[in-house]
């Protein structure tokens, strides 16, 4: 079977008016809803992660937690229903909404809402990523940089109550430790009292006895 570009040329050369036709109502369809939509602004913040300063081979039982799992725990904190409802109030985020329900408005700012965290594994990026959709560039802003802010105080809150748990553990080791030293030296005291002959302990003080003894004899 032979290819005859000719012939299908000329087919599509009679036929070329209909894909212009279709080419010009599909750009018309773009253009009318490009400009038909409302704007969308995205504010996008990132946020540079620091791992725990507490070693875990110092107190390993106060340090479990990752910087994946935290974030992941911050994540949680922001997305519960109180807080989107408490968000959407106070920034206005839904105010020419009025007549969303919460349900509605709760789903609405988790649509719009993106927050990117670090994967997990040995060596995970140090960088958080939040971002915002909105009508006006201003709110889009506002509320980018309130959840930076939520973000930063749930941290800070979580390493506080991390350092606390470390400060008690290591109270509690201190303690531990002051009793066993007690225990120790109690024992090593009765120890030297009941053996006090036969200690080296008191070799040189025997032995000057015994010259002085030796020499007054």
């Amino acid at each position: 079977m032979n290819f005859d570009l000719k012939f299908y040329l000329s087919r599509f050369m009679r036929r070329f008016h209909y894909f212009i036709l279709v080419a010009v109502a599909t750009a018309a369809i773009g253009i009318t809803v490009a400009y038909t939509l409302p704007p969308v602004y995205r504010a996008e913040a990132t946020l540079l992660v620091e791992s725990p300063q507490i070693p875990d081979a110092l107190a390993a039982s106060t340090v479990q937690s990752s910087v994946p799992e935290i974030l992941r725990i911050i994540q949680q904190r922001l997305n519960t229903r109180a807080n989107l409802l408490d968000m959407s109030r106070r920034l206005g985020i839904h105010e020419a909404d009025l007549g969303l329900s919460p349900d509605q408005i709760v789903d609405d700012v988790r649509a719009r809402l993106w927050i990117e965290l670090p994967s997990g594994g040995k060596n995970p990026s140090p960088f958080v990523s939040v971002s915002f959709l909105a009508p006006t560039a201003e709110l889009s802003a506002e509320v980018t940089n309130d959840i930076v802010t939520q973000i930063l105080q749930e941290s800070v809150a979580l390493r506080t109550a991390a350092s606390g748990q470390t400060l008690d553990y290591f109270d509690q080791e201190v303690a531990r430790l002051s009793e066993d030293l007690a225990r120790q030296s109690e024992r090593i005291l009765q120890f030297k009292l009941q053996n006090k002959d036969a200690l080296p302990d008191s070799l040189d003080y025997r032995r000057a006895r015994q010259g002085s003894q030796q020499e007054r004899l």
